[in-house]
């Protein structure tokens, strides 16, 4: 146990102060609402409608756009190292919460009043965002540490994708509706529900009352992250979920596609977006199912394929019967394999270590994510590459990924959850 991880103990006798049903509602809620309030759920559609009438972005000044916003969510590995070995007030993830909850709420209330430019749209969002990330980070360290607690990482990480499926479900449709109204409507909802998660916090999620001191020492601190720089599945975990998302992106060329040829709209977008993770969320609780019958490694195969079948299935996007089909079946297919990749990153996350390893493995596929879309916008507003060669480009570098798969260490690759 590093020194730091050491002084994080209770000064009193109290080993069991948060009950099992508390902590699943704090991490549900704080998932919840990190996940739900963001510039890429319910405000996605709103900025994208925002940015492209009112600003005049293409697709690769859009996908740019976006990808400034969520410059926070590249260096999640700080706020994970932050809730891990710097108490807030004597508490390692309670305080940090309720000031997430509190800074990213008022923000969020702020873009409501600010000029309608690309600078303060950009910088109140990197802010919002930041604070954002801190609660994301404090909720999925709970969520690694239960489940490596129970033997329940498969299990945790198919809750993880279901509460994140579930929050797009309800943003999507409340982004299509939310276009046709003022953007304060947008920004009222960011900031009512984050200022909400500061009682939640309160209410639920309890710490000792008093930490020990703690003197962070530069030695100290290389102590606690030795073996986050030791663990190779870690950094294999890393490399492996960034590689996979990197694949050229299509989802803003696709927005165009929805708007300027098919001319779909807003609500029905937003729809759409809402169907897909209506079927993500069986995929989860399917995965739940597997991931005690079925071997991880098997199951990140299996993952890795029907995503990209899924992927090719946009070949045949051409009316909105196509449209709900292929959105419905693409979310069911594509998700085995986002839950694999949680579960693989929760079983390479070092024991003490648990939010940061689990924020660095989340900023891969973040920082993936990102450099996916802007590379495929920039492909098909640049060089001109059509939207069905695009998504066959994205099918295949996905599937190149299975190239990877033998590198993860087979003591990880081999394991089951617990029934």
């Amino acid at each position: 146990m590093s020194p730091i991880a050491a002084t994080a103990q209770p000064t009193e006798d109290k080993p069991q102060l948060n009950s099992s049903r508390r902590l699943f509602a704090m991490i549900v809620v704080g998932l919840l609402i990190s996940t739900f309030v963001s510039d890429s759920r319910h405000a996605k559609l709103p900025l994208q409608f925002l940015l492209k009438n009112h600003l005049h972005l293409g697709p690769t000044a859009m996908a740019a756009f976006f990808g400034l916003t969520s410059l926070a969510w590249y260096f999640k590995p700080v706020a994970g190292l932050l809730s891990d070995v710097v108490p807030l007030w004597g508490s390692r993830r309670r305080n940090y919460l309720m000031l997430s909850g509190l800074a990213a709420g008022s923000l969020w209330a702020l873009l409501a009043v600010v000029p309608r430019h690309y600078g303060p749209l950009v910088w109140i969002l990197v802010g919002a965002n930041a604070f954002a990330v801190l609660a994301s980070s404090v909720s999925g360290g709970l969520l690694v540490e239960t489940g490596q607690q129970q033997g329940w990482t498969g299990r945790m990480g198919a809750l993880r994708e279901t509460i994140i499926a579930g929050t797009i479900l309800v943003a999507q449709p409340v982004g299509g509706y939310l276009v046709g109204h003022a953007f304060g409507w947008t920004c009222g909802i960011g900031a009512v529900l984050f200022f909400a998660l500061v009682p939640a916090t309160f209410l639920l999620l309890r710490e000792p009352t008093q930490l020990q001191k703690v003197h962070l020492s530069g030695e100290e601190i290389l102590l606690h992250l030795r073996p986050v720089f030791q663990s190779r599945a870690l950094w294999l975990a890393a490399a492996f979920i960034f590689l996979k998302d990197l694949s050229p992106g299509f989802g803003t060329p696709l927005f165009y596609y929805q708007t300027n040829l098919l001319h779909f709209d807003p609500k029905f977008i937003g729809w759409l977006g809402g169907l897909s993770n209506g079927a993500a969320i069986i995929g989860a609780l399917i995965y739940a199912w597997l991931c005690t019958r079925v071997p991880l490694g098997r199951l990140l195969t299996i993952g890795i394929v029907l995503s990209a079948m899924g992927t090719l299935l946009f070949l045949g996007y051409k009316t909105p019967a196509s449209a709900l089909l292929i959105q419905g079946l693409s979310g069911l297919m594509g998700v085995l394999v986002s839950v694999a990749l949680m579960d693989l990153a929760a079983r390479a996350s070092p024991r003490g270590t648990e939010a940061m390893s689990y924020s660095l493995l989340m900023s891969a596929a973040n920082l993936g994510g990102t450099g996916s879309d802007i590379l495929g916008s920039w492909l098909y507003e640049s060089l001109h590459v059509s939207l069905p060669a695009l998504i066959c480009l994205s099918a295949g570098t996905t599937l190149l990924a299975l190239l990877a798969v033998p590198l993860i260490p087979r003591s990880i690759l081999t394991r089951r959850d617990f029934v």
